[in-house]
């Protein structure tokens, strides 16, 4: 199941959050090789509205507080390799299409179809989608990522799209539509669409050193949350929930990323909500 999926009320918060920490317990590690960067907040956050005797409500966010560790910057050029660095870009940026134990998602693309030669596979992009600073996303942008990717290959990215024996041409249909003429027909096409993450055009045009794109600009995506602040050196994350996200509602409106000495005492003091509990102390809890 994808990160996008398992940060929603839709597909279970729980859930994410366990196969989440899973991954980042076992790869935990820490490096200083990248900048310290504190973002404005997002406002309009949502919260939990709580009914009181009074008829009060609670609009503080929801925050989850999960074990640090730095994992790189996370945009698809200056993020880590290893899965927890890939899964906080997977909550910034958007892909085409998402997958979980079920099968294949519509996301970015709401449809798709192939030709009956296997050719051309056509995408029909959403059209109510915005990036985090407003501006609207169209085919131009999935045009540029497939180009700009071309040149230069996000971290970890050994995908087909940008591969020139995979890929004949990309044509932009409309504002919305793009078609990928295929060199041969290929059964396995749709997986190709899970596998990189949309960057927008009008941010990445011209920037001909990607992993220097670390300021607020390099983290404006069209995912669920966004990013307010990172701090190399203690690993410590910050993600916001985009008020004007697209897809299902967001779990939560805060996921913080902290770093702990001990996670048992942690989880025992409250200052993480989640830890992998050896056995031999289960009787603690």
């Amino acid at each position: 199941m994808t990160m996008n999926q398992w940060v929603t009320k839709s597909y279970g918060s729980v859930k994410w959050l366990l196969t989440l920490m899973a991954v980042v317990l076992l790869l935990a590690g820490c490096s200083s090789e990248a900048p310290q960067v504190a973002v404005e907040p997002a406002t309009d956050l949502p919260g939990v509205e709580v009914s009181t005797d009074t008829g009060a409500v609670d609009e503080t966010p929801v925050v989850i507080r999960l074990t640090g560790g730095d994992y790189g910057y996370p945009q698809p050029y200056t993020t880590h390799s290893r899965g927890p660095g890939r899964y906080k870009v997977n909550l910034i940026f958007d892909r085409l299409v998402e997958k979980d134990e079920n099968g294949f998602i519509p996301w970015l693309a709401e449809e798709w179809e192939m030709s009956d030669d296997g050719h051309t596979l056509t995408l029909h992009l959403r059209e109510d989608v915005q990036w985090h600073d407003g501006t609207p996303f169209t085919a131009d942008d999935v045009m540029f990522t497939l180009a700009y990717s071309r040149e230069y290959p996000p971290v970890g990215y050994n995908g087909l799209l940008t591969d020139d024996a995979f890929v004949e041409s990309v044509t932009r249909k409309d504002a919305y539509t793009v078609a990928l003429q295929l060199k041969e027909p290929y059964a396995n096409y749709t997986e190709e669409l899970t596998a990189l993450q949309i960057i927008p055009q009008h941010i990445w045009e011209g920037v001909t050193d990607p992993e220097s794109l670390t300021g607020q600009e390099g983290v404006i995506g069209t995912g669920p949350f966004q990013l307010t602040h990172y701090d190399s050196e203690h690993g410590t994350y910050r993600l916001e929930a985009f008020s004007g996200f697209w897809g299902p509602a967001q779990g939560m409106g805060v996921i913080e990323f902290v770093p702990v000495s001990d996670e048992v005492l942690a989880l025992e003091n409250g200052d993480i909500h989640l830890a992998n509990v050896p056995v031999d102390v289960l009787h603690r809890f």
